[in-house]
C-alpha cells in the first residue's frame, strides 16, 4: 500500500470516528433534554397523538386522530381512537368543526387537520382523568390506521414487532420538521418504548361526544353493579337468548338481549365503564377463547358490557348450536 493511500485511509477513518462521536454526543443531549425519555424512566405515563388519513378519504373530511397513552410503571399502552364528534372547546366545537372551519379558511388539509389535534389535544389535558404528568406529542403519518380500535390494535401491534419498524424513522423526522430534532426525538423514544409492550397489554378504546376519555384512571369498584346487554350479529337465530340464558345461569345480571343494527364477522366485547376483567369473566362464562375488550365509554349506558355475537359464535363452545 502505498503511503498516500495509507494517508487517505487514516484520515477516512478518522472522518468516521469522529462522525461516530458526533452522533453520540447529538443523542446524548437531545435525551437529557427530552421531556419523554425523562418521563419514561421516572415511569410517568405518556402520550403521542397521531393524525392520519386513509387513501381517497376527501380533504372536507377530519383527519383520524389517535391517542397512544403508555404507562411504563403498568406497562400497558392505551390506544383511544378520537371520534371526530369529540367536544374540544366549551362553545360546543368538535374535532370536525374545528377542522370544517379552518379547511374553509385555508383549503390546507395539513393546517386544519393540525389545528383539530391540537385542539383535541387542548381538550384531553382538560379532562379530570387525564394525568396532569402526561405530556401529549404529535405524529402525523400518512398511511392510514383505520379509526377501528380493534384494528389499530393489530395494525399497531404489528408495526411496533416488526423488524422494518425503524424504516419510519426518516418520515417521523419529516413530520417533525417544523416542531423541531427535539419533538421528533420524542416520538421516537416513545415509539421505542412502546416495542417491549407485551401485546396483551395493548387495550383499544374509542373517545367520542358520549362520554370524553375511557375512564382509564377511575376504579373500576366504583361501578355498583354490573350488567349486560346481548346483542345477536351472526347469522344464527336464537343465539342471544342462548346467550343469555347461560349468563344468567352463571349469576351475571343480563338486562337486555336483541338483535344488532347488523351483522359482523367477529364477536366483541364493548366495555362501557373501564372494567376489562367483567368482560373477559362473561367471555369465559360463554366458553369464549380470549376475548378483545373494547372501551368506548358512556355516560349512561344501558349496560356496563354490551355483547355482539358474531359470526364465529361456533368459538364460544357454550354458544355452539
Amino acid at each position: 500500500m502505498s503511503l498516500r493511500a495509507a494517508v487517505a485511509g487514516s484520515s477516512a477513518g478518522k472522518a468516521l470516528a469522529l462522525g461516530a462521536l458526533a452522533a453520540v454526543a447529538a443523542a446524548a443531549a437531545l435525551d437529557a433534554r427530552s421531556a419523554t425519555a425523562s418521563a419514561i424512566r421516572e415511569g410517568a405515563p405518556t402520550a403521542l397523538l397521531v393524525r392520519s388519513r386513509a387513501a381517497g378519504v376527501s380533504d372536507k373530511n377530519p383527519p383520524d386522530l389517535v391517542l397512544l397513552l403508555y404507562r411504563p410503571a403498568e406497562k400497558t399502552l392505551d390506544i383511544d381512537a378520537i371520534d371526530p364528534s369529540y367536544p374540544v372547546r366549551v362553545e360546543g366545537d368538535s374535532v370536525a368543526t374545528v377542522y370544517a372551519r379552518d379547511y374553509a379558511r385555508t383549503r390546507d388539509r395539513s393546517s386544519a387537520g393540525c389545528a383539530a389535534a391540537e385542539a383535541a389535544a387542548a381538550a384531553l389535558a382538560r379532562e379530570a382523568r387525564w394525568p396532569t404528568e402526561t405530556r401529549v406529542l404529535h405524529l402525523e403519518r400518512q398511511s392510514p390506521w383505520a379509526p377501528d380500535p380493534a384494528t389499530l390494535k393489530s395494525r399497531l401491534v404489528a408495526w411496533i414487532g416488526s423488524p422494518w419498524f425503524w424504516t419510519g424513522a426518516p418520515s417521523i423526522l419529516r413530520a417533525h420538521r417544523a416542531a423541531g430534532l427535539d419533538h421528533a426525538y420524542d416520538s421516537l423514544v416513545l415509539l421505542s418504548a412502546l416495542r417491549r409492550i407485551d401485546p396483551g397489554h395493548v387495550r383499544p378504546a374509542r373517545v367520542s361526544s358520549l362520554g370524553g376519555l375511557p375512564p382509564a384512571f377511575e376504579d373500576p369498584a366504583a361501578v355498583a353493579h354490573r350488567t349486560v346487554e346481548i346483542l345477536n350479529a351472526s347469522d344464527s337465530l336464537g343465539v342471544a337468548l342462548k346467550a343469555t340464558k347461560v349468563l344468567r345461569w352463571r349469576g351475571i345480571d343480563v338486562v337486555h338481549f336483541g338483535n344488532a343494527p347488523r351483522r359482523g364477522a367477529v364477536t366483541r366485547f364493548i366495555d362501557h365503564v373501564g372494567d376489562r376483567a367483567a368482560a373477559k369473566a362473561a367471555a369465559g362464562a360463554l366458553g369464549c377463547p380470549e376475548p378483545e375488550v373494547v372501551t368506548e365509554f358512556e355516560q349512561s349506558p344501558r349496560a356496563t358490557l354490551t355483547i355482539l355475537l358474531g359470526r364465529d359464535i361456533h368459538d364460544c363452545r357454550r354458544l355452539q348450536m
